[in-house]
């Protein structure tokens, strides 16, 4: 089949490599020269992980986890960095006690830690009395850069060809191809009047003492401070906010950072650090979310495909919904038979 794939971030690459390893002829058409940093696949890092708080991910993981490491052996490693994942938060949380059960309904490798134990996988990290870490050997970070480099390499390499060229009504694709994959983030909110916030989320760089550098991890609670271990050749962590900042339209190209959210960055350093008055780094990046997190896919004319993967954990779904876009083009499956994330 002809197949056109709209957007290059790791949605649409990871679709194109799904068409191409199927032996469909593809055509992939992105906006921007790559690699750029108007969307929300650039940058050094992305989490990736088994364990969620909502067991309905946990499960999809235990596909979408895998696909990972296959990416890693075919692109020769530097994708993929398993370096555990801690999840840190209050014992009595909803969210810590959902993800402890949904790891051992579906048998997933795991180890709950009081606060003291935190130390001795995270020594810099100051846990609190009352407070446990879900620590997941089965996760890490990926190369964000790399992956969808990597990808676009490989679907280039078994025929698909690039195109840098802006398309006006994608849909109309479907005119001069047998089907058509649309992997657009935050335009697609535009595109198919989707419930989506598009949104600026501050993250940033700091030196942490080196001795203190653990997995990658997350802060239970409001605003979901994140973080990584430092990347290959460089000695500062990478920290960011997770709770949603301020809504932009993504054409605009400047992508400032909020200066809120760097005080709850500053704030982070201090209570689990011990760093006070810290001078991070502070960048930008780009959220489209719906208002329960979840994933969206739909059909916006017959063999016209859409994915907004999004909220701020879709990047780790990549390879699985490059997939599953296959899967939609091939007729195995329809964006229907995912009730949860299907949008009419």
């Amino acid at each position: 089949m002809k197949v056109a794939v709209v957007g290059a971030g790791i949605m649409g690459a990871s679709t194109a490599l799904a068409l191409t390893d199927r032996g469909h002829e593809v055509k992939i058409f992105e906006q921007f020269p790559l690699p750029h940093a108007q969307g929300s696949s650039h940058g050094a890092s992305r989490i990736v992980r088994r364990a969620y708080p909502d067991a309905f991910y946990t499960e999809i993981m235990l596909d979408a986890y895998p696909r990972w490491e296959v990416l890693d052996e075919r692109l020769g490693g530097q994708v993929l960095y398993e370096t555990g994942l801690l999840y840190v938060g209050a014992d009595s949380s909803l969210d810590v006690i959902s993800m402890q059960k949904g790891l051992e309904a579906l048998g997933v490798e795991h180890r709950v830690l009081d606060h003291r134990r935190i130390g001795e996988v995270y020594p810099a990290f100051r846990a609190e009395p009352g407070e446990v870490g879900i620590l997941t050997p089965g996760a890490g970070w990926v190369s964000a850069e790399r992956a969808v480099a990597g990808s676009l390499q490989l679907a280039q390499e078994y025929g698909a060809v690039l195109h840098i060229q802006s398309v006006a009504d994608p849909v109309a694709l479907i005119r001069e191809f047998d089907a058509v994959c649309i992997c657009a983030g935050g335009w697609a909110k535009d595109l198919f009047g989707l419930p989506l916030s598009v949104t600026l989320q501050t993250f940033a760089y700091l030196e942490v003492e080196a001795q203190g550098h653990g997995p990658v991890w997350i802060e239970d609670g409001p605003h979901g401070i994140y973080g990584f271990p430092p990347e290959p050749g460089s000695s500062r962590v990478k920290y960011g906010v997770h709770s949603p900042g301020e809504e932009i339209n993504p054409r605009q190209e400047s992508r400032p950072f909020s200066p809120e959210k760097l005080e709850l960055l500053k704030d982070f350093a201090s209570r689990r650090w011990g760093i006070e008055n810290p001078l991070p780094e502070p960048q930008a990046c780009l959220y489209s979310s719906t208002s329960n997190i979840d994933f969206l896919f739909g059909e916006a004319e017959s063999g016209v495909f859409w994915a907004s993967p999004c909220s701020g954990h879709g990047f780790k779904f990549g390879p699985w919904v490059g997939s599953l876009m296959a899967d939609f083009v091939e007729q195995r499956q329809h964006p229907r038979d995912w009730p949860r994330f299907y949008h009419a």
